[in-house]
């Protein structure tokens, strides 16, 4: 099994949209300084920024400006970079510089659930949802999965390569109690935007309501990428 912290990040409002890109980049080249002592848990890391500049549906508007990626060795490996010493002390640090809070308060640790086609792209629709409490964690999956694939099946009409749904495990408090996280990635940011604007899937995602009473649509880019070596 697939374990990742995710993260659903707001930027420090001191930084300018245009900025926030190297700004979040420069935080990351920081974990490069960390050695192989740190990077050895991860298998790759993907750092994924809001495109501010696309005309997308209302439902993709909000105060999110970023998602990161980062797929673990192992469900062990993911509890141990969280506490790394050098990770602790060093990156968090810095992340008042980048972020508007502190990562561990918006960082979820999740197990992939399916993963369909490659999950390779340029740009991705990622949406992150909040399970009703009227609905209990087996029948959430139960529904939200083939939800989602047939979501997916509507995608593929503009190139979408892969779906990866993954289940949230660990949450850092009630604003971030996200039960499910789903990424659909595309080639290009146009075939991402001419998906979110169809009215097909537009119509899936507002029956996705009955399971959900908060969903998180974001629009991305990869900002940064990295497959460690060792």
């Amino acid at each position: 099994m697939t374990h990742k912290l995710i993260y659903l990040a707001k930027r420090n409002p001191a930084i300018a949209e245009k900025d926030f890109g190297a700004t979040w980049k420069s935080h990351s080249l920081l974990a490069s300084t960390l050695g192989t002592n740190f990077s050895r848990h991860f298998t790759r890391v993907r750092q994924c920024i809001k495109i501010y500049d696309a005309k997308v549906p209302p439902e993709f508007v909000n105060e999110h400006d970023g998602v990161a990626l980062l797929t673990m060795k192992s469900w062990e490996d993911l509890r141990a970079a969280r506490s790394h010493p050098d990770a602790v002390s060093t990156m968090r640090n810095d992340e008042l510089r980048v972020f508007a809070e502190y990562a561990r308060n918006f960082t979820m640790a999740t197990q992939e659930a399916v993963h369909e086609g490659t999950g390779e792209g340029v740009a991705a629709l990622i949406h992150f949802l909040r399970r009703k409490s009227s609905i209990g964690p087996a029948e959430f999956e139960a529904r939200w999965q083939p939800q989602m694939a047939a979501t997916f099946a509507l995608d593929k009409a503009h190139a979408a390569g892969g779906l990866v749904l993954s289940r949230t495990i660990e949450t850092p408090g009630p604003r971030y109690d996200f039960a499910g996280i789903s990424e659909t990635w595309f080639p290009d940011v146009d075939h991402a935007v001419a998906a979110a604007w169809n009215p097909a899937r537009r119509e899936a995602l507002q029956k996705m309501s009955a399971l959900s009473d908060e969903i998180v649509a974001l629009l991305v880019r990869i900002n940064f990428e990295k497959i460690p070596s060792v």
